[in-house]
């Protein structure tokens, strides 16, 4: 990875860097997310799988955690991929990032869901060409797969770091951040419609904190962007408090208010002794297979690992299906990863570039 950094006499200088920890750390949030669904929500509600799995119950039933994760690190990648390139080159960049492993995956679970006929799950095609294009929510249609709703929230994110590259205000990142906090704590005690569903109020203290490290990484440490990081933490959890009432409803469990503060501060200081380059000694190019793997495994995982566990049930031992599901969709994921995303983001990259006539 490369990035524009400045030294001391303001020179603009490259600086080599792969941040091969995040690759473990995204790998990491995405298996939390799987153990969630088969160890937790698929069996807790909704009739989604008919296996039950308690043995990991405790730990599994905060695994949705992990999105936020997922949160805080896009905040500090896409603020590196934007902060060194034009619009056209991100636009591009997320396009292929995004949109060859997301075909793949949709279509394997529009066809899972065709041929099984499991009666807890249906699709149709008008909802699988609409949710070929990623945009099914705004439009109101349902997702084929529950897990793809964090893309929507994500996509929100692109389209406000797009505005600013547009508008050439990523030199004022950093007052656009706290700009950004002080309206999302403006909207929780006033709810502003439409302003909200844009500045995606429940989930911007993620990306404002990301983002913020990652102007740490590359310009240092300064009290502005602690205090906005600290409050970017409080936020979130002030959220994620109000998210346990209506969770211990809905899924009739209990939730510890101090776990989920603890793995919260576990996330944001993880990501600090990155921005702080005080993980190098855990960086290895061992990391950047599992990184490789955490989007398609999370984009396949839920629907297509709840039906594996419905076809199975109870013919077999839980610990066999739940160990050969995970094996089932590594795997996958590992195929889409080397056949998918490496032999064909590069030939697309190459062709949008074309188009938008990118040098």
């Amino acid at each position: 990875m490369s990035i524009i950094v400045k030294d001391g006499k303001n020179k603009a200088v490259l600086k080599q860097r792969r941040f091969y920890e995040i690759d473990l750390l995204r790998f990491i949030a995405a298996l939390s997310v799987v153990f969630f669904h088969y160890g937790f929500r698929g069996y807790a509600v909704d009739n989604m799988t008919v296996m039950p799995y308690l043995y990991i119950v405790p730990l599994a039933k905060y695994g949705y955690l992990g999105v936020d994760l997922f949160f805080i690190i896009s905040g500090f990648v896409i603020f590196m991929t934007a902060s060194a390139g034009s619009a056209r080159r991100f636009i591009v960049s997320r396009l292929v990032r995004l949109y060859p492993a997301f075909w793949v995956c949709c279509t394997i679970t529009f066809i899972v869901i065709v041929i099984v006929r499991d009666t807890r799950y249906s699709v149709s095609l008008y909802q699988y060409v609409i949710n070929m294009t990623m945009l099914g929510e705004f439009i109101g249609t349902k997702n084929i797969d529950g897990s793809y709703w964090s893309l929507f929230v994500e996509m929100k994110f692109y389209a406000l770091v797009l505005l600013a590259l547009l508008s050439r205000q990523m030199h004022n990142s950093k007052e656009l951040l706290g700009l950004w906090l002080v309206i999302v704590l403006f909207i929780f005690k006033w709810p502003i419609p439409y302003i909200g569903f844009f500045l995606i109020p429940d989930y911007a203290p993620y990306f404002i904190a990301g983002a913020m490290f990652y102007l740490i990484y590359t310009e240092g440490t300064c009290f502005y962007k602690l205090f906005i990081i600290i409050i970017s933490y409080f936020t979130a959890l002030g959220k994620a408090f109000q998210g346990v009432v209506s969770m211990v409803v809905y899924y009739n469990s209990q939730f510890s208010k101090t776990v989920i503060a603890i793995i919260l501060a576990v996330f944001f200081i993880m990501i600090f002794l990155i921005a702080i380059d005080y993980t190098k000694v855990f960086a290895s190019k061992i990391w950047l297979l599992l990184g490789g793997l955490t989007y398609p495994l999370y984009l396949i995982h839920q629907n297509v690992g709840y039906i594996i566990f419905n076809l199975t049930y109870p013919y077999l031992n839980p610990h066999v299906i739940m160990g050969g599901t995970l094996s089932v969709i590594l795997l996958v994921a590992y195929v889409i990863h080397r056949k998918v995303e490496k032999q064909y983001s590069q030939p697309m990259k190459i062709l949008l570039n074309k188009l938008l006539k990118i040098k």
